[in-house]
Formats: C-alpha cells, sequence, structure tokens
C-alpha cells in the first residue's frame, strides 16, 4: 500500500492536523483510506528541520493508519547531511529509522 501525507497547523494554538490518504496502486483514482490525527505542541517552523514541526504529526497520522503501507510520500521539506539519519535532525521520541528520497515537484 502506498500513502501520501501532509499537515496542517494552526500558528496560534501551536497544534497540527496530520492526514494520511492510503491507496493500493499510483494510478488508483479513489483512495483506500483516509486518516486525520491532532497532535500539539508543535515549534515554529525551521525550514528543512522536519522534525521541530511536521514529524510529531505525522507520527500521530501514522499510528492511526491499519494498512500495511510499502511507500510514504510526504508532502515537506527536509535538510539531508552526510551524518545519518540516527545522528541528526531526529526528535527525542522518535524510534524508529526512516529512508528519505527527496523529490522536487
Amino acid at each position: 500500500m502506498l500513502a501520501t501525507l501532509d499537515v496542517d497547523y494552526d500558528e496560534t494554538t501551536l497544534s497540527g492536523t496530520g492526514a494520511a490518504v492510503v491507496f493500493e496502486h499510483w494510478e488508483d483514482a479513489m483512495p483506500m483510506a483516509e486518516y486525520a490525527a491532532k497532535c500539539g505542541g508543535i515549534q515554529p517552523y525551521v525550514q528543512g528541520q522536519v522534525f521541530r514541526r511536521e514529524l510529531r504529526c505525522l507520527i500521530a497520522v501514522l499510528e492511526k493508519v491499519r494498512e500495511p503501507l510499502s511507500v510514504l510520500v510526504v508532502d515537506g521539506y527536509v535538510t539531508l547531511g552526510n551524518e545519518p539519519l540516527s545522528q541528526r535532525n531526529r526528535s527525542s521520541d522518535m524510534a524508529f529509522q526512516l529512508a528519505w528520497l527527496p523529490l522536487a515537484i
């Protein structure tokens, strides 16, 4: 299964809503499922530092997804460097490994 993810923010309450749309094939016209999760305690936006703002909401919505996922497409901007992800740009509660494929659309 494939999923596309995005996050919407409320700057006044420092909260966000993560959304996931799950589909089986790239060419599907309709999703198999849709999920949303609210989260609080987001930090102000810092370009390229997805862990400060987006990651908490992305994790919250992914915890709700019931389908097995093989690909995640995240609408976001992340700065990648020479160090492994496990040593940089990670929140204290992040306990999993991610493979990042940057796309410019």
